[in-house]
């Protein structure tokens, strides 16, 4: 005899009778998602806004090329410029190009965070 044989159980689906409305919990669902791609979108805006200056903005749209072509950045507001960089940024098609700019960033702060390496790092100032 096993120490399971005593174990017994019930299943009463009829307390359990819910539908689910597939297309309305899609559309809440579509909403919430909605909502926090917003959310999303202003806070990256908000960090480029306060943490980087005009001349590091252009930089990223450079590694971008987003300065090709009609966009003429030159002559735009910082607030301009980073919608442009938002833009492109939550283009799926960017994924890759998004990734690698943001992974040499990342390197090159950690340079400039070196006592040695600091010295060899030519960037513009926040």
């Amino acid at each position: 005899m096993s120490e399971f044989e005593h174990i017994t159980y019930c299943v009463d689906e009829s307390a359990n009778d819910t539908t689910i409305d597939v297309e309305s919990f899609l559309t809440d669902f579509e909403k919430s998602n909605n909502f926090l791609n917003d959310s999303l979108m202003f806070v990256e805006m908000k960090d480029y806004d306060l943490n980087y200056s005009v001349k590091q903005l252009l930089l990223i749209c450079d590694y971008y090329n987003i300065s090709k072509g009609a966009i003429r950045l030159n002559k735009m507001k910082k607030q301009d410029i980073i919608e442009q960089i938002i833009l492109f940024e939550h283009d799926s098609e960017n994924f890759d190009v998004v990734q690698k700019r943001k992974q040499m960033w990342f390197y090159i702060n950690e340079l400039r965070e070196d006592k040695f390496m600091k010295k060899y790092i030519l960037w513009p100032s926040a």
